[in-house]
């Protein structure tokens, strides 16, 4: 959207819709390519903060590429400088140094560390040239849309590229952006994509006010989500799902294996879970939409089967039994808060589970019961 309603930004940015930010060429040459001071200086509090910057790798080559060709504008003059010391008296020892030393300077390498430097500081994350499909690079080229216009369409790839690596990242994230620009085909690229991930705003101080205005409400929401995932384990909630859900994937999953002389088809008829432990708890995400920490699972569970037993043609029934089978079972448990909502998905560490409950045979008494180990 090329209009943006701040109003809806700082709400969705509070909300932790919005998290993260981009700039592009326009908007970093409008502050004379100054990356350690004024407002792009400024960018570097994104470092560890829950609001992430991500830069084209577009656009920090078109930045290493403007910062190498300003210097050597700025030192067009140093040769007439450097005539004019080396005719005053004491000076010219020294303006014959400094020229040798510029002699021997890389702008390309000075360019390259001033980027290098600024990512560092601000924490960036580079979205590469390959998040961009070339697909959809040709489809925007062909039918004329955003960022190619009527012009000189070739000169667009760049601006396409970024622009769709962009939008890519964000899908992936499941966020908005806000895409802080002035450049006209960005701005309508952004209006025409209508998905509602990506906010144009012209100008970096406003899209830095907005991110701070909400800063206090987001740590707010953060610590309000903590607040909730901890009283769920306390009151044993979560503890009580991810034993029926285990209970329920064991079940499904699950496989009998028997040794027999007769021919056996075997189920898994039910699960009891036994003590369960959790431990190695690891934070997996942690930004102000939600937080996702896996926890491993060892639990003792007991395995009841139903053997049926057949000769072997499996023409005739020759009777079944149930065996139960005491065993250690590893999962992994996900506690998300989100919103207002906490909630635990358990996934199993192997993909097939087989359950072998070494020699079977039918029972004659048919009480068809068997201790399990």
């Amino acid at each position: 959207m090329a209009i943006v309603d701040l109003k809806k930004l700082e709400e969705l940015v509070r909300e932790g819709q919005v998290r993260m930010m981009t700039i592009d060429t326009s908007i970093i040459r409008q502050h004379r390519l100054a990356l350690d001071h004024g407002l792009l200086g400024q960018l570097a509090q994104f470092k560890n903060s829950r609001f992430t910057l991500i830069l084209s790798e577009i656009v920090i080559r078109e930045v290493r590429q403007q910062i190498a060709q300003s210097i050597e504008a700025d030192l067009v003059a140093w040769p007439k400088i450097a005539r004019r010391l080396r005719s005053l008296p004491g000076a010219a020892d020294e303006a014959t140094a400094l020229d040798d030393a510029l002699s021997d300077v890389s702008l390309t390498e000075i360019a390259e560390l001033q980027v290098e430097r600024f990512l560092l500081e601000t924490g960036a994350s580079v979205v590469t040239a390959d998040h961009a499909e070339i697909g959809s690079i040709l489809d925007l080229y062909f039918e004329g849309k955003a960022p190619f216009g009527a012009a000189d369409k070739r000169y667009e790839f760049p601006d396409a590229i970024a622009l769709l690596g962009i939008k890519a990242w964000c899908d992936a994230a499941k966020s908005g952006i806000i895409v802080v620009s002035n450049d006209g085909d960005w701005k309508r690229f952004c209006e025409e994509a209508g998905d509602g991930r990506l906010f144009v705003i012209d100008s970096l101080a406003t899209a830095l006010q907005i991110v701070n205005a909400m800063a206090a409400d987001r740590e707010a929401r953060v610590r309000e989500r903590q607040e909730r995932l901890l009283t769920k384990l306390h009151d044993g909630q979560l503890h009580i799902e991810a034993e029926h859900q285990l209970q329920r994937l064991l079940l499904e999953q699950a496989q009998a294996l028997g040794t027999s002389p007769l021919t056996c088809q075997a189920d898994i008829v039910r699960v009891e879970i036994g003590e369960i432990s959790f431990a190695n708890a690891g934070r997996i995400r942690d930004d102000d939409a939600g937080f996702v920490v896996m926890v491993d699972m060892d639990a003792h569970c007991t395995f009841w089967a139903d053997f049926r037993f057949y000769n072997s043609d499996m023409s005739r029934s020759l009777g079944e039994g149930v065996y139960g089978f005491g065993k250690r079972v590893d999962a992994i448990a996900l506690i998300t808060a989100e919103g207002d909502t906490v909630s635990v998905e358990v996934l199993l560490n192997k993909e097939k589970l087989v359950v072998d409950f070494g020699d079977v045979e039918p029972d004659e008494q048919g009480i068809k019961s068997h201790c399990p180990n």
